[in-house]
């Protein structure tokens, strides 16, 4: 399989918020693929996520996107997601909802609380 070149990055807006994400395209063309995502979303009058609604709002010029580290690997290879992870638990990033990974153990626990939850909204109706 071919390995590809992967940057972990911070994208920090103007007013202070911040993502951490990890692509093997250049940053232009990942803000740019980000931007037009929510673009489109917005046309079809669906719900945007805080990034989302920046991602509208700012020209790639306008930002900050820095490269924190980089990994060169397989395509879907959990080490990228793992690298991400770490960087974004070192960072602290505001506008990141989920993880980048977990292990099966926080999947485990997080699908049981997921059915505890479903359970006890729906007892009445199941």
């Amino acid at each position: 399989m071919e390995t590809k070149l992967y940057k972990v990055y911070e994208i920090t807006f103007p007013k202070g918020d911040s993502y951490v994400g990890s692509t093997s395209s250049s940053f232009s063309r990942r803000y740019i693929t980000q931007q037009s995502t929510a673009k489109r979303k917005q046309k079809l009058n669906k719900t945007l996520t805080t990034k989302e609604i920046l991602l509208t709002q700012y020209g790639f010029d306008e930002i900050s996107m820095v490269e924190v580290d980089r990994i060169e690997c397989v395509k879907d290879d959990p080490q990228i997601r793992m690298l991400e992870e770490k960087w974004k638990n070192k960072l602290s990033p505001n506008l990141n909802i989920y993880k980048a990974y977990t292990t099966k153990e926080q999947a485990k626990q997080r699908d049981k609380k997921t059915q505890q939850e479903y359970y006890l909204k729906n007892k009445k109706t199941i």
